[in-house]
């Protein structure tokens, strides 16, 4: 049986310990409790166009993902308008995020109006499930629609060649003048 030097057995342990789990991956992480997707508008879009959909509860941006056929999508409003009352109420009826607070269903569904705003992401046309996670939890998925749609514009100076992913290297754009900096 050969012998192991002690720096191979290091590296060995190191690569057993690090190989299943150096891979980078996303995990959200979240209760499925009150949080709800309601109104779309538009109901169905193509990539890049803007929706907003009615939900709640909100939290704050920073907090929030809006996932659409497991693509995370940009927000770019989120509002909730006179919802203090009800999330004073909520705290001083000692609702956690994932109750349901019968003491306050009424009061927030009459006064606070949440609603987010969403780029569709580049996917596919196609039906998709759009998900909602924030502190409070995580919708269960909605069915989106994305329209076909032509790629995003980046805005830099194209030779209106299809585009092959790589770099565009045709005559027009180095034609093309320098972008101001």
């Amino acid at each position: 049986m050969p012998l192991r030097s002690p720096l191979s057995s290091r590296l060995l342990s190191l690569l057993l310990l690090c190989g299943p789990g150096c891979a980078t991956t996303t995990t959200y992480l979240a209760d499925r409790c009150d949080v709800s997707l309601a109104e779309l508008s538009p109901a169905e879009a193509a990539p890049g166009a803007a929706v907003k959909v009615s939900a709640g509860p909100l939290t704050r941006s920073w907090d929030t993902s809006v996932l659409v056929g497991g693509v995370s999508a940009v927000i770019t409003d989120l509002e909730r308008d006179g919802c203090d009352s009800c999330d004073l109420c909520r705290a001083q009826a000692d609702c956690n995020a994932c109750d349901d607070c019968d003491d306050c269903d009424a009061l927030c569904a009459l006064e606070c109006d949440e609603a987010l705003t969403f780029i569709v992401p580049e996917l596919p046309a196609g039906v998709h499930a759009l998900q909602l996670i924030n502190g409070h939890g995580s919708s269960a998925g909605l069915s989106f629609t994305v329209l076909p749609g032509a790629s995003l514009d980046t805005g830099a100076p194209d030779s209106g060649a299809p585009d092959s992913g790589g770099a565009d290297t045709s005559a027009a754009d180095s034609a093309a003048p320098p972008m101001p900096g």
